[in-house]
């Protein structure tokens, strides 16, 4: 057996993330670091153009686009790994990358998108399903494999959400408080919230929406405009419990960041909260769940010990490190040690 103390560690393997949207993905480009480099990859952040461009004229948009691609084809001879963390050209993202020797990347978070986007219909999908490419898509969930499965588009891997290691605030917690988080979608479920709002307020439970571009919603006080990170995380570490009253949901950033503070999430199982919690959480609900149902998941998720919740986080994150670490070997982004 070689001796430990004759091997020489190998130069860090380094990979190099593109986020075309930094303002909304700053946490989750941290979360990707933070994985990445506790397995010993070194991680570099590429600069690119930005692709949040809602504010910007017609003419502006334009001249960003065309800087998007370019820089993207500038990349033609880089011969390291390349990560996009979204495909902003929706299903064409993989096509506005020159041919590479199979080492890009792009996430695939929601194959079928919870708010209108660029190429997310079926023409785009079937084009993209038809036409060759070396670029790599990967998932971070079942229903997100299986969908893009259904769409014809070939998925190389399924690897975790990413989450990034934050201490636990202590004394901020407000008793009875339930949350819904993030910024308004077509795919949240406004008539449950709008029968459950006011059947948790007859219950001593107080409802609370902070994101942007929320409407009124019976029974719920709603905060409906851009949260900072820091906001957010208040927002989070101070609730009793976070729902995820969607529609259709594949992975939800937000559940991830509430766990990373140790607030549990009560969701439908079609979600990544059994991911996160375990598939016997107390805290997870049929599509066909009634108010009552929700009140109930909600009671038993809040009668749990707080030390039993916490082992089922570290449980989950000890899960989501092995799973990038066999991502990262079967990538080649780990180098084993060398003996002398």
């Amino acid at each position: 057996m070689t001796n430990p103390a004759n091997q020489e560690i190998m130069p860090r393997a380094r990979v190099e993330l593109v986020n075309p949207l930094p303002l909304a993905l700053d946490h989750y480009q941290a979360s990707m670091i933070s994985v990445l480099e506790e397995l010993g990859v070194d991680v570099v952040v590429r600069d690119a153009p930005s692709s949040e461009i809602s504010q910007l004229s017609r003419a502006q948009k334009i001249r960003r686009v065309v800087a998007i691609i370019a820089s993207r084809w500038r990349t033609r001879a880089v011969r390291h790994p390349i990560v996009v963390l979204w495909p902003v050209f929706g299903n064409l993202d993989q096509f506005t990358w020159p041919a590479s020797d199979g080492r890009r990347i792009v996430i695939s978070h929601d194959p079928l998108p919870l708010r209108k986007s660029f190429a997310s219909g079926s023409l785009s999908a079937r084009l993209a399903a038809c036409l060759p490419t070396r670029i790599k898509t990967v998932a971070h969930s079942d229903r997100a494999v299986r969908d893009l499965e259904l769409l014809g588009r070939r998925v190389h891997a399924q690897v975790p959400h990413p989450f990034l290691e934050r201490s636990t605030p202590s004394g901020v917690q407000v008793a009875r408080r339930v949350l819904v988080a993030g910024q308004f979608k077509e795919a949240r479920d406004l008539d449950l919230m709008a029968s459950l709002g006011p059947f948790l307020r007859e219950r001593g439970y107080f409802p609370r929406i902070v994101g942007r571009g929320w409407p009124a919603v019976p029974g719920w006080d709603v905060d409906a405009r851009f949260v900072s990170e820091e906001e957010l995380d208040h927002e989070l570490a101070a609730a009793e419990v976070l729902l995820l009253p969607y529609r259709r949901v594949y992975q939800s950033g937000v559940a991830i960041r509430a766990a990373e503070l140790g607030t549990p999430t009560v969701g439908f199982v079609a979600s990544n909260v059994s991911d996160i919690f375990g598939e016997d959480w107390a805290g997870l609900l049929e599509d066909s769940a009634t108010p009552e149902s929700w009140v109930h998941a909600i009671n038993e998720v809040n009668q749990m010990e707080p030390d039993a919740i916490a082992a089922r986080i570290r449980s989950w994150k000890s899960g989501v490190i092995t799973s990038w670490r066999s991502f990262a070997e079967s990538e080649g982004w780990l180098f084993p040690a060398r003996a002398k």
